[in-house]
């Protein structure tokens, strides 16, 4: 019997904080991820506690404030507006003046910078933090308040974490761990790829490595996957090589199967790609993991929205960035030792290169450079490509993600 809502479109209400917590939790164990919220090592499902919270798991839960603010500012793409996406309230928000006494059907307002919308009203949203003793903080206005509270840098909201109210609701948030949220845009003129666009994505921060290839391995024999034996790695937390596209792509389903997601690579109208060596059907629905195409591969690398325009993926002087033959000539190091890129993504220039999901001709593409070569770096560079079959020591990859809701 807990929430209420004035239409299925219409944000929830009547929740307080631990009920949004435990059904957080539901919605993981319901979608395969391992829930956020426990108590006593075990998932919080009753009662009105303070559960701990696994910063390890990667199911749902509530944004922090520092999260949720910045998120409302637009993040990196900021227009800093007073409200989120505005400096109009009413473009972007349900206030009182406009809302004639009642919340409104979510997204019906202007989204700001991100494409995010309802953060500067319609109903305002739990947080994560503690604000003081054992209150929960607030943030972003609702229906039933003055615009004034709907500005993206008032925090003056906070309640008992058992309160529940017509006018407070939520939004879920989930940490990426290792993938990196890229905004889309346009590749410039210059690139072999010029002008073509490029929606928003996830692509992981760092290559993928021998520890991460083995786990993932394991669970993906036991269900059928024919990867005994494949891939190999000089340390844990170097890349993982001598994997060809096909490995690579019944990984990502394995990976995908592992966390509760759909698998993106299908054969025979639909089946899981397990086993074999096929050109598999690719689901755009599909929420798992899955390789970058190759013009998200070089929009990531050039560092997206926050482009600095710099030759090699983060810098003009490749040795910052890059490992390659003149500094690694022995071999792979640990991802992510040399600087990241604009977006905090490692490793774009050197160390290894990436398969890509294009085919060219019958080859695939490849992206990036290696510790075996001594050109191939520039972020501009994609002159390479191999039979989907080659498997060697200066060759990997790493995940991509469509973004969803």
């Amino acid at each position: 019997g807990i929430g209420n809502g004035t239409a299925s479109t219409h944000p929830v209400t009547d929740v307080n904080w631990s009920d949004v917590v435990k059904w957080s939790n539901a919605k993981s164990q319901m979608e395969g991820m391992t829930p956020v919220y426990t108590v006593n090592g075990t998932t919080y499902k009753t009662g009105q506690v303070a559960p701990t919270v696994s910063s390890a798991a990667n199911g749902y839960r509530l944004p922090s404030e520092k999260e949720w603010e910045w998120a409302a500012r637009g993040g990196l793409s900021s227009g800093n507006f007073t409200y989120s996406g505005s400096n109009t309230a009413s473009e972007v928000a349900w206030t009182y003046a406009n809302s004639s006494g009642g919340s409104k059907a979510v997204g019906t307002k202007g989204a700001n910078e991100l494409g995010i919308y309802d953060m500067s009203g319609n109903g305002l949203e739990w947080c994560e933090d503690v604000a003081n003793t054992s209150r929960r903080r607030i943030r972003g206005g609702s229906w039933f308040n003055d615009a004034v509270y709907a500005a993206v840098a008032d925090r003056d909201g906070s309640s008992s974490p058992d309160y529940r109210n017509f006018s407070i609701g939520f939004r879920l948030a989930r940490s990426l761990g290792n993938m990196v949220t890229v905004q889309g845009g346009t590749l410039p003129a210059s690139s072999g790829l010029g002008n073509q666009t490029v929606a928003t994505f996830q692509i992981g921060k760092y290559e993928t490595t021998w520890e991460e290839w083995q786990s993932v391995r394991t669970y993906a024999i036991a269900n059928g996957y024919d990867l005994t034996g494949i891939g190999n790695g000089t340390a844990s937390t170097h890349p993982v090589t001598d994997v060809n596209w096909y490995d690579v792509v019944k990984w990502s389903n394995a990976k995908s199967q592992m966390e509760g997601l759909s698998p993106v690579y299908t054969v025979n109208g639909g089946t899981t790609y397990k086993t074999g060596q096929v050109a598999p059907t690719v689901s755009s629905a599909a929420n798992g993991y899955r390789l970058p195409s190759e013009k998200e591969w070089e929009w990531a690398a050039r560092g997206g929205v926050s482009s600095g325009n710099y030759t090699y993926s983060g810098s003009n002087t490749i040795s910052e960035v890059a490992w390659i033959n003149a500094n690694s000539s022995t071999g792979t190091k640990a991802v992510g030792t040399k600087a990241g890129n604009e977006l905090g993504i490692y490793d774009m220039s050197g160390n290894l290169w990436e398969w890509c999901e294009d085919a060219y001709d019958s080859y695939r593409r490849r992206r990036g450079g290696s510790w075996y070569n001594s050109a191939g770096a520039a972020v501009a560079n994609r002159d390479y490509y191999n039979s989907p079959v080659f498997r060697y020591n200066y060759l990997g990859f790493r995940l991509a993600r469509s973004s969803g809701n």
